[in-house]
Parts: C-alpha cells; sequence; structure tokens
C-alpha cells in the first residue's frame, strides 16, 4: 500500500518510530506518545494490529470497554500501572497526548453509559 493512503499524521508517527531502536522505544515518552499518534489516525483495518502491538510491548493496557466509534478506553489506575507512575502523572502524560492529538482524549465512563 502507499503512504499516500494513509493520513499524514500516522506516516509521520509511523516513519518517527521506524527510525527508533528497540532501546529507544521500550519506555520512551516520545516512543508512547508516537504510538498513541499512528493508532489515533491508522487506517481502522490497521488500528487492531497496532493496539495488539502496544499491549504485546505493555506500553497500553486491554480497554475496560470500546466508545461507540470502536475507539478503546483505558483505565487511568492501569495507565498508571502500565507507566510505572501515579496516577497524577499518569493524566499529566495523557494530556501530552491530548496536545499532540489536538483533541480530548478523557472521557468520564457515566457519559458512556448514558449513551447505552
Amino acid at each position: 500500500m502507499k503512504a499516500a493512503l494513509y493520513h499524514p499524521k500516522f506516516v509521520e508517527a509511523m516513519e518517527k518510530l521506524d527510525a527508533m531502536t528497540n532501546e529507544e522505544q521500550t519506555g520512551s515518552d516520545e516512543a508512547q506518545l508516537l504510538m498513541a499518534q499512528a493508532i489515533k489516525f491508522a487506517p481502522k483495518e490497521l488500528k487492531p494490529i497496532l493496539e495488539q502491538g502496544m499491549r504485546k510491548r505493555e506500553l497500553a493496557p486491554e480497554p475496560v470497554l470500546y466508545t461507540e466509534d470502536g475507539e478503546p478506553a483505558f483505565s487511568l489506575k492501569k495507565v498508571a500501572d502500565i507507566l510505572g507512575v501515579t496516577e497524577e502523572e499518569a493524566l499529566s502524560h495523557v494530556r501530552k497526548l491530548e496536545e499532540s492529538a489536538g483533541e480530548t482524549l478523557l472521557i468520564d465512563v457515566k457519559d458512556l453509559e448514558r449513551k447505552h
């Protein structure tokens, strides 16, 4: 498949990740931000593969549920556990992801429950 078929932010993230060594990717904030960007802008057929890769590398926990759009939702506590930080630090990390993605990533589970 040609890169032109993919969202430019997906291509950018994947190229940067590809240029990193395994050591640079493991536990790296930059790698986590790039993986989040790649997943966010990945074609639907590639998202499950990328998500599985993140969980396999212990960069993301299992989703606790999925939104109506099929996007995975994670527990902040489980994200903190994966990162080896407090929930407050994990929240700060998520805010960086939001800034990078240019959108809100945090959702209130109560809002999801009301929609169903």
